[in-house]
């Protein structure tokens, strides 16, 4: 008899998380491996994650009913194409992600921006507790961008761009970024950027950073103000621009990191302190984090392939929001 079971991925830059979830309950599976660099090598290292996590289920590709994956860089929701994905050497020319992994599993593929379905993800887990209308995932990974819930949907923009807040240019005169441009956001908050901070620090993890800096080391306390300040900007940033109900602050680099999370807030109350604007805007409780043991990413991915198939709507033409 076969199983329906539907399957989420959520690929960052760095790694590439799978989790298979039966449709009427019971054990899921879940995996996370390296990611993949170049689109043939990006549906490999899906593909892989999804058997991975197929296996811990004790479950295989044909029990599967639908994918739902998520993705960084400009994705085409109609087709499931990605380019621009800098952070996975998928350049400007792009590439049929969405019919690739299709083809590679047989089943229907829903594609969407990596971000967009982690909001869905955090979305749907918050919205069980108090109503939200809009909300933003704000996602510090290999890179930084932001998801968006707005009026309860997902929202997009015109051209499929909306969120990209870590190609925001902060200083022209910073470093390179990724985009080619100099002194995004992105280069002061993320995942690259914290690592370029250790390593001038000595030290290995953001939590020895913070420590560093409360035990006296200038250097460290330069650092980690500097990281924590940007961090707190791309927070003040979204909040102006789309006065969401919630800002979700995740992604592997911040995801259960309490010092990370602490200095940021911190860093919001000084800004509340000297902007009226800020004070009435930035409350305390806008801003949230998820449980260290939940993965928006591939929830949301699974939510997507779900909302496809129950819907009886073509892949990659559906609104995400249940």
């Amino acid at each position: 008899m076969r199983r329906e079971l539907f399957a989420g991925i959520d690929i960052g830059g760095t790694t590439t998380e799978a989790l298979v979830v039966p449709a009427d309950g019971g054990a899921r599976g879940y995996a996370e491996l390296p990611s993949g660099h170049g689109g043939e090598a990006t549906v490999t290292a899906a593909v892989a994650a999804l058997d991975a996590a197929l296996e811990t289920a004790g479950a295989g590709r044909s029990d599967l009913e639908a994918v739902g994956l998520g993705v960084p860089g400009h994705v085409d929701h109609a087709t499931g194409d990605v380019r621009l994905a800098v952070n996975l050497d998928i350049d400007r020319e792009g590439f049929p992600l969405g019919a690739k992994v299709a083809s590679e599993l047989g089943v229907p593929i829903a594609v969407d921006h990596d971000m967009r379905i982690a909001a869905l993800g955090a979305y749907n887990h918050l919205r069980s507790q108090r109503p939200i209308e809009h909300l933003a995932f704000i996602g510090v990974g290999t890179g930084l961008s932001a998801g968006l819930i707005l009026n309860q949907q997902v929202f997009r923009g015109s051209s499929g761009f909306a969120g990209e807040i870590g190609h925001i240019v902060v200083d022209p005169a910073g470093l390179l970024c990724a985009c080619g441009l100099n002194g995004c956001l992105e280069t002061f908050a993320s995942g690259s950027a914290i690592e370029r901070a250790l390593n001038q620090t000595g030290v290995t993890t953001t939590a020895a950073l913070f420590a560093a800096a409360d035990a006296g080391d200038r250097l460290a306390a330069q650092v980690s103000a500097k990281l924590t300040h940007h961090l707190a900007w791309a927070v003040h940033l979204v909040t102006m621009t789309y006065d969401v109900d919630v800002i979700v602050l995740g992604g592997g680099v911040v995801a259960g990191n309490e010092a990370v999370e602490a200095r940021v807030r911190e860093e919001l109350a000084r800004l509340r302190a000297t902007s009226v604007v800020a004070h009435s805007v930035l409350s305390e409780d806008r801003l949230t984090t998820l449980p260290e043991d939940f993965h928006p990413g591939v929830e949301g991915a699974v939510a997507l392939a779900r909302h496809t198939i129950e819907n009886n709507q073509k892949p990659n033409q559906e609104e995400v929001s249940e």
